[in-house]
């Protein structure tokens, strides 16, 4: 008697620590096809596709702590890819809400984060159906700014907002001719 198996994909390891080197425990790593919380020594270890891979530990920074970060790997069939290593950024909560009228929600309206300092940008991130939209983002000065329609126009055309405490601010997103809102950004 003969068995055998056959692989058709291969893994990814690492480790997720906070900047100032501490294991992070519950972080959710993913890829499009998968995703695993990290132990308890801030290990995680996926099975994936082999081919280009982004891997993104705390996609969507969803512990509010940290901000989410990525990796793009080649998986190879068959094989272990290891070291594949993060080290997160404290986050600041960045919140607002779309509004039509500054009290209906606007669900689905992208909104776009980009650090006036590095000039990074975070992908967009969606309105839900609440109008509520946030993320986690590093300290520093922020551009926020709703990615309106070709029939829409922002007024203004994005807040500029320095991140080390809260924030309260408003944009005003007009859709011809209906007057839309961010309201209470923070």
């Amino acid at each position: 008697l003969f068995l055998t198996t056959s692989t058709s994909g291969g893994f990814v390891s690492g480790h997720v620590t906070s900047n100032g080197g501490s294991d992070l425990v519950g972080i959710r790593v993913a890829t499009l096809s998968t995703n695993k919380n990290t132990n308890s020594s801030g290990m995680y270890f996926l099975s994936v596709p082999p081919g280009l891979l982004t891997i993104i530990a705390n996609p969507g920074a969803e512990d509010p702590s940290y901000v989410e970060a990525r990796k793009t790997v080649t998986v190879v069939d068959g094989q272990l890819t290891s070291g594949v290593d993060f080290s997160l950024a404290g986050g600041i909560r960045l919140r607002g809400r779309m509004t039509i009228d500054g009290i209906n929600p606007l669900p689905d309206v992208p909104v776009k984060i980009v650090n006036t300092g590095s000039g990074l940008e975070f992908p967009p991130v969606l309105s839900r159906s609440d109008g509520y939209f946030e993320t986690a983002v590093p300290t520093g000065t922020y551009v926020v700014s709703p990615l309106p329609e070709s029939t829409e126009a922002v007024v203004p055309p994005s807040i500029t907002c320095l991140l080390y405490t809260s924030l309260v601010q408003t944009l005003l997103l007009q859709k011809r001719p209906v007057l839309k809102d961010i309201a209470n950004a923070y």
